[in-house]
């Protein structure tokens, strides 16, 4: 059988492992009609197997599928009951939100679908799924899986837009449980819902450093979900987000869980003017910035922001406190992260924990773009 022409650079990351076909010369000329194209190297003669082709797509022109046999809609339907198996075995129970398909790591590429209480909603980054959305939805149903359902595009270069449901009577709000603490969602109001579900277990591996802690600082804090969790611990809570509405958000969120508002103070600004202000020490700090941020005169990264505020963010820790910092991009690698934080610490601190995604939201190898969140825990008390 002779395959389309690839590239070599893509030849040799196939064979290592890695699920994708990026743009390039070769890449855009694979059959323009087909979305279902076997790919291999024409001289071993070795197949890759089955990919899902999207032309449309800017950046990720196929995606490898896995065991792929005849029709695509039993293959679907054949991962994602694998998918959902795999999370019914992980003991979920103490939250109501979690992944039930992440995509590459359950060979269904480009594919997230999130459970979040009764609602279901499915975000999809390559154009190819548009026409499975219908046969997800009724599969899902037929597995009980919820009430809602939603579904999202989230392809680089197309407008952000809320997630759209075509039933009529679906609720645009749900309250959902996470580890005790409640969550108000909004699923009409923006691209992001309320919280970040793939940031859940790691909000589970990091809750002994938030006990004890009685001054906590969150930047980035977005709707709050670390600033509920130090409410919960009985701490006092800084947290800071340059927008309101966000801001906003996190006081319902207060408000729903009968915390304490007295404990809690609100600062619409910018991190960086906030650090460069603050005189206050804090015995824990949660800084996880989104991969670019703007304070509306200047747009920076989130590499950028640790380079330029470490020592404001160093400076603003009590001696026996707790930094816990995030990178939420593929486009740094886990190790350029690590070796900026072990300069910038020199001898002054200590890495005790490193995060990564896991449970429901698992990490292929030889992927690195799925190793897209990366954090650690620091103690400045050596």
């Amino acid at each position: 059988m002779k395959y389309p022409k690839l590239h070599p650079a893509s030849i040799k990351q196939l064979r290592k492992g890695h699920p994708w076909i990026t743009k390039d010369k070769f890449s855009l000329d694979l059959p323009q009609h087909k979305s279902l194209i076997e790919l291999g190297d024409n001289q071993k003669g070795e197949s890759f197997g089955i990919f899902l082709h999207d032309p449309k797509h800017p950046k990720v022109k196929a995606r490898k599928l896995s065991s792929f046999v005849g029709d695509f809609n039993q293959y679907i339907k054949k991962q994602l009951k694998l998918s959902i198996k795999k999370r019914s075995e992980l003991n979920l129970n103490s939250r109501d939100n979690y992944y039930l398909c992440f995509s590459e790591a359950d060979a269904l590429p480009g594919l997230f679908i999130q459970k979040l209480g009764e609602h279901i909603l499915i975000q999809y980054h390559a154009y190819v799924w548009e026409k499975s959305l219908k046969n997800i939805i009724n599969l899902l149903k037929e597995l009980n899986m919820g009430q809602y359902y939603w579904t999202q595009m989230r392809i680089p270069g197309e407008q952000k837009k809320a997630p759209v449901t075509s039933a009529f009577d679906t609720p645009q709000e749900a309250v959902i449980n996470e580890f005790e603490i409640q969550y108000l969602l909004k699923f009409n109001l923006n691209h992001d819902i309320g919280i970040y579900t793939d940031m859940s277990a790691i909000r589970k591996k990091v809750s002994k450093f938030f006990k004890g802690k009685k001054k906590t600082l969150n930047l980035f804090a977005y709707t709050g979900a670390f600033s509920l969790q130090a409410l919960h611990n009985g701490s006092s809570v800084d947290s800071v987000d340059l927008s309101k509405t966000y801001i906003n958000w996190l006081e319902e969120n207060i408000e729903l869980n009968q915390f304490d508002s007295n404990q809690h103070k609100s600062h619409i600004t910018a991190c960086d003017r906030f650090l460069n202000k603050n005189q206050d020490l804090f015995d824990l700090i949660i800084c996880d910035p989104p991969s670019f941020s703007s304070d509306g005169k200047k747009r920076k990264s989130s590499y950028e922001f640790y380079e330029e505020n470490w020592k404001n963010l160093w400076n603003s820790l009590d001696k026996n406190g707790h930094l816990i910092v995030f990178l939420n991009t593929h486009s740094i690698t886990r190790d350029k992260f690590r070796k900026l934080v072990r300069s910038q610490l020199g001898n002054e601190g200590k890495i005790v924990k490193e995060l990564m995604l896991s449970s429901d939201c698992p990490i292929l190898p030889n992927f690195p773009e799925g190793d897209y969140l990366k954090g650690y825990v620091i103690s400045k008390g050596i």
